[in-house]
């Protein structure tokens, strides 16, 4: 997985880690403070996992 977390001090990056007809696996890395602009999946849905250091 450490070849799709690319820290940054500017917005956070959204890395494609797998795409299908069907889905779309992505990872962010956020910092603390930093923020992932809102937004919707109509088809889809969100699953987090992390943890706040």
């Amino acid at each position: 997985m450490d070849e799709y977390v690319r820290p940054s001090n500017g917005e956070p990056i959204r890395s494609v880690v797998l795409e299908t007809n069907d889905s779309v696996v992505v990872v962010w890395h956020a910092h603390p403070g930093q923020e992932i602009a809102s937004h919707v999946h109509p088809h889809g849905q969100d699953y987090l996992d992390g943890y706040l250091r």
